[in-house]
């Protein structure tokens, strides 16, 4: 069965654009992929948010937008899926940067990759999700090995930052230790989970540990 991608008002030349480049690296045939405006699926334009987005849930549709805002009150796409959202739902796909499309390849080629992946991986753990941001869960790792010592464990320190909501995480995971998990690495893991789908970046740097004493 296709899977029909249904474009926004808001972003249809950049849908169109997307879709080129998905059929360029052979996405379209390999997942069945269709794009479709919403006149071509016969719903009206300036048909409101609530609509559009239970049309998609009734239809085995995945909604393609830019970022949308809240103006609209209770008639707005982000009150619509807050509140009406359930386990089985199926995400809003959100290009976080519409005017990066048409002029920049590279970013063009990332968002087409994020979105196979999530229609790749979309039953077995997107459904229920509010909303996705291609380019999916791209991380930018940066290593750089055998930093000094700077205690008896060795060490990865994470540095996690999305870009979509401004918000910086960082913390350390100790190699031998037991305790990895402290409260407070796992406070920042879960602020790291709660922007999983957002356009993000990973840096990630080893330290040694030091020599270890006899009575340590």
């Amino acid at each position: 069965m296709a899977q029909i991608i249904l474009s926004d008002e808001n972003c249809e030349g950049q849908a169109d654009l997307l879709f080129r480049e998905l059929a360029r690296l052979g996405f379209v045939d390999m997942l069945g992929l269709e794009l479709k405006t919403l006149s071509q699926v016969g719903l009206r334009k300036g048909i409101d948010d609530e609509a559009i987005w239970r049309y998609c849930q009734e239809n085995h549709c995945l909604l393609l937008t830019g970022n949308r805002t809240t103006k609209d009150g209770i008639k707005s796409l982000e009150y619509t899926i807050q509140h009406l959202v359930t386990a089985t739902s199926l995400p809003v796909l959100t290009i976080s940067n519409l005017k990066r499309i048409a002029p920049d390849p590279v970013y063009r080629e990332r968002c087409a990759i994020g979105l196979a992946e999530i229609v790749m991986e979309l039953e077995e753990r997107h459904l229920g999700v509010t909303r996705l941001y291609p380019p999916y869960q791209f991380i930018g790792g940066i290593v750089t090995m055998a930093h000094p010592a700077t205690g008896k464990w060795p060490r990865v320190q994470l540095i996690f930052t999305c870009h979509q909501c401004n918000v910086t995480v960082k913390f350390s995971i100790y190699y031998g230790e037991s305790t990895v998990w402290a409260n407070q690495s796992a406070a920042k893991l879960a602020e790291w989970a709660r922007h999983e789908g957002h356009e993000s970046t990973l840096h990630y740097e080893f330290y040694d540990g030091r020599e270890r004493l006899a009575t340590e």
